[in-house]
């Protein structure tokens, strides 16, 4: 009984661990897309992209 409790733990900390994991690679992801497309100028591609990433990750963007 005792190990089923631990092994769920775990898994919820894995779990918790992931979602940080990937909020900070959608930022850094963000964050990338627009130092490349503000050098370049391209404003209009810069929210086309913006916004097919929204579409993708609904979902993930709300935990930023």
């Amino acid at each position: 009984m005792v190990e089923i409790f631990l092994l769920l733990v775990f898994l919820i900390i894995l779990i918790f661990i992931f979602f940080i994991y990937k909020k900070q690679i959608t930022y850094f992801f963000i964050k990338i897309c627009n130092i490349l497309f503000t050098k370049r100028k391209d404003i209009i591609k810069k929210t086309n992209i913006y916004k097919e990433f929204n579409k993708k990750n609904k979902i993930l963007l709300f935990f930023i």
